[in-house]
């Protein structure tokens, strides 16, 4: 795949997006300098008169170029929130991803983890919830066996405050502000919407000191597979 030396800055800076499509060869003729990503995923016929690749890489050797502004680098914390958002639209945990809502069955579970250390039916979910505290991990399913939600309890979750998730999901893939936010029962809650199927939730609950939250879990929901009409978050 061919990149103009412009081109291959901005992909740096998030500016550019690699679609099906690179430059068309003809561009060859009218720009000075090139950036090489090989091996390439699309195969082009190269039209007459253009040098291969090896010529042209051998006269002019790739330099590795500076952008015009610095990448900024992302923290740990935000990283995780945005794999989170992505997963999400999978109906997947990202820091868990063996298994789906929708798709995935308590069965399916069993299989690779073997029996949950505990179960509990939620009457105002109508759906029983199995932990698998090694795994971090909280599945719900309905009488069918299909799994509906999956709540993960990861320790590196306590670090994240309410307003790093609306900051950072302010961004793509999300881009929005919170769906859903409310509080219920001494805890906060913020509901995003991952795609037309999937919910994305974050649980916070008081610490020690009155005025924090603590993200005390997340989870993936799919209404649709709840035998409660109505609920939707």
């Amino acid at each position: 795949m061919i990149f103009t030396l412009d081109q291959w800055n901005s992909l740096q800076q998030g500016k550019y997006h690699i679609g099906p499509a690179p430059i068309d060869p003809s561009e060859l003729g009218r720009n000075n300098s090139y950036v090489f990503a090989l091996p390439a995923r699309y195969n082009y016929a190269v039209l007459a008169g253009v040098q291969e690749v090896e010529s042209i890489l051998d006269g002019h050797p790739l330099e590795i170029t500076q952008p015009e502004q610095p990448i900024q680098e992302a923290d740990s914390s935000t990283l995780f929130l945005l794999n989170i958002a992505w997963f999400a639209f999978g109906g997947e945990l990202a820091d868990n991803n063996h298994f789906s809502v929708k798709t995935s069955r308590i069965a399916d579970v069993e299989r690779a983890w073997g029996k949950p250390d505990s179960t509990v039916y939620i009457e105002a979910a109508n759906g029983t919830y199995a932990t698998y505290a090694s795994h971090h991990t909280v599945l719900g399913f309905n009488k069918q066996g299909q799994i509906f939600e999956i709540r993960s309890f990861e320790h590196g979750l306590k670090s994240i405050s309410p307003e790093e998730v609306k900051d950072v999901l302010a961004t793509p893939p999300m881009a929005a502000p919170p769906a859903y936010d409310n509080e219920f029962d001494g805890q906060m809650i913020l509901g995003y919407l991952a795609g037309p199927e999937f919910k994305l939730e974050f649980v916070f609950t008081p610490t020690t000191a009155a005025s924090d939250l603590s993200l005390d879990h997340y989870n993936i929901l799919y209404p649709r597979g709840m035998e409660t009409p109505g609920r939707e978050w």
